[in-house]
């Protein structure tokens, strides 16, 4: 029973929590990790499927005959969007790391002295929050940049496949038989494992810059907490020194009357 006890308490602080909007943050943040990550994995998915495809074209060209498939400017985009993925994901997932350790505690302080972090009453992830918000805004741009120009060749260019016969380049029709019969399209769209990586760029943008803005949201949340006033307890302090030198000074006139000749 205290382990389910425990195990509620410890989902619990995920969502409820003393941190700036830490329960959307967290949720938002693993959102974007997760699609992020997905994306980047069908890049290299991308890779491996291309050079699985063209030796399964070699094996079953005619004799004399080679053919090579290109997809030069789809490659390209797609390493630019995985370099994005990855950079958002090396930000998101350090963020997520000191949140974490501001809710549960589970590095010790000898190691956080060792790396220079600050140990004040108030938690790291709200002190580096001005950091935080300029890594997500420089990889979400990143990013933005690279899915939308990912997306945009997925979905209006396709690939091209240039044939030989020897030494002599003959036309790519030469070989349609063979292409239609391996269910090789040249068209990225029509290329399942492409079109997919095309699909997942929308969701990976809309989660990447809904944790952008909750972070902006919480950084300047925290730059709106008002500053403590000290006036009233100022005012007290002087008015009870002012109070003590006036005791002070009646005690030393009654001591004076104490001690006058008659």
């Amino acid at each position: 029973m205290s382990a389910n006890l425990k195990l509620r308490s410890i989902v619990r602080s995920l969502f409820y929590n003393d941190l700036p909007l830490g329960g959307t943050r967290l949720a938002l943040m693993n959102l974007s990790t997760v699609f992020s990550s997905v994306a980047g994995g069908l890049c290299v998915k991308m890779w491996t499927q291309h050079h699985h495809f063209q030796k399964l074209l070699d094996q079953h060209l005619p004799p004399g005959v080679s053919a090579v498939l290109e997809y030069r400017d789809v490659r390209t985009t797609s390493i630019i969007f995985f370099a994005a993925n990855q950079l958002l994901t090396m930000a998101v997932s350090h963020i997520l790391i000191i949140m974490l350790q501001d809710i549960y505690k589970f590095i010790p302080s000898s190691i956080l002295r060792r790396m220079r972090l600050p140990q004040g009453p108030v938690p790291i992830s709200t002190v580096t929050l001005p950091l935080q918000a300029a890594a997500m805004l420089f990889s979400t741009v990143c990013l933005i940049v690279a899915g939308s120009f990912h997306a945009a060749f997925v979905f209006s260019r396709s690939g091209t496949v240039s044939v030989h016969q020897g030494s002599i380049e003959v036309p790519a029709s030469t070989i349609q038989g063979t292409l239609d019969q391996l269910g090789l399209a040249l068209l990225y769209r029509d290329v399942q494992y492409i079109r997919v990586s095309g699909e997942l760029v929308l969701p990976a943008l809309v989660f990447a810059v809904a944790a952008n803005a909750v972070t902006l949201a919480a950084w300047y949340k925290c730059r709106r907490v008002p500053a403590p006033i000290l006036t009233d307890s100022v005012a007290d302090r002087a008015g009870s020194s002012e109070g003590g030198e006036g005791s002070k000074d009646e005690k030393d006139e009654k001591d004076a009357v104490l001690v006058r000749p008659v």
